[in-house]
């Protein structure tokens, strides 16, 4: 991805503004942002500043008049999405993306975008050991093999693995345990809960061989670069040359086909209900609901019972 620090819209106050509040995110994502901005951009006509300045000449006017940026962002994510029957997430993804730029400007955009709901998949295929071979097996980077491997072992959504740091796995891969324990913190979750999961020696010989092309390493480094969205395109893409997605239309493989594989793993080794939600981020039930998690060799011990299942390699 070309470098954020380039882009072109720097050359606007509003736009280093803005960008001086996002210190703490990643390269790849500052740079979609300011990418967003620009087709919002190109889209009016109108360069950032412009846009800030006209936002803040319509809140003097009166209504309908001063409601003018809410309906011009209205308006661009009608274009797109060809008033609501094409690229829903797509567009609702870009104005969340830009509608801080007004924030971080003093300019505040009544907007509540809702991400839209994906239509259920009713045929779902599972990651099986024997389909995660193959996608491994296809996969020639260490960097995509190491997401695809983590989850496949332990049903990690992949917005998490994506954010994990070195840290998060820090302590049990210098100890050299198997399995390896993560700490995924909760900022990280999709329910903000903290848990704390584990991988298999497959996993392990992986992330390591990885973290050797990794310069600098320290506690705050991503293990893996790129973003989320590139995961979550690359696996059905991978998985229509493999032959377990059609070429267009709704893809029934997934990354959450190796969550329901994992899920299905722990239930049928007999993990407790409330223990397999420990285990795989989701809220928990019954008595570790209210009280702090278990022991991490309690965990562990769970979570080895279904490692005949989640293994990759024999």
């Amino acid at each position: 991805m070309p470098d954020w620090r380039k882009h072109p819209l720097l050359e606007f106050d509003s736009v280093r503004r803005w960008m001086n509040t996002k210190q703490q995110q990643r390269d790849p994502y500052k740079y979609r942002c300011l990418d967003a901005l620009q087709k919002y951009s190109n889209y009016r006509g109108l360069n950032p500043d412009q846009i800030i300045k006209e936002y803040i000449e319509a809140r003097k006017l009166d209504p309908p008049a001063r409601l003018l940026p809410e309906d011009k962002l209205n308006a661009w994510a009608a274009d797109i999405t060809d008033n609501g029957k094409v690229k829903l997430y797509w567009a609702a993804n870009l104005q969340r993306q830009i509608i801080p730029f007004f924030d971080k400007n003093g300019c505040h955009v009544d907007i509540d975008v809702e991400m839209p709901t994906a239509p259920a998949r009713e045929n779902t295929l599972q990651g099986t050991p024997e389909i995660t071979k193959r996608f491994l097996d296809a996969t020639p980077r260490l960097d995509f093999k190491w997401p695809i491997i983590c989850m496949a072992e332990n049903g990690m959504r992949p917005g998490s693995v994506m954010q994990l740091r070195y840290r998060h796995i820090k302590r049990s891969l210098e100890a050299r345990e198997v399995p390896l324990a993560i700490q995924i913190p909760g900022k990280i979750t999709k329910t903000g809960q903290p848990y704390t999961t584990f991988v298999l020696e497959d996993a392990i010989r992986i992330l390591r061989e990885h973290l050797k092309t990794i310069d600098h390493l320290t506690g705050d480094t991503h293990i893996i670069s790129y973003s989320t969205t590139r995961l979550i395109h690359y696996v059905p893409d991978l998985g229509v040359r493999l032959g377990y997605n059609p070429p267009s239309g709704l893809k029934p493989f997934t990354c959450g086909s190796w969550r329901s594989w994992a899920q299905d793993a722990f239930e049928g080794a007999g993990v407790p209900q409330n223990r397999v939600s420990l285990l795989m981020g989701a809220r928990p039930h019954g008595r570790d609901a209210h009280y702090v998690n278990p022991p991490l060799k309690v965990l562990a011990h769970e979570y080895m019972k279904a490692s005949p299942q989640l293994r990759i390699y024999e």
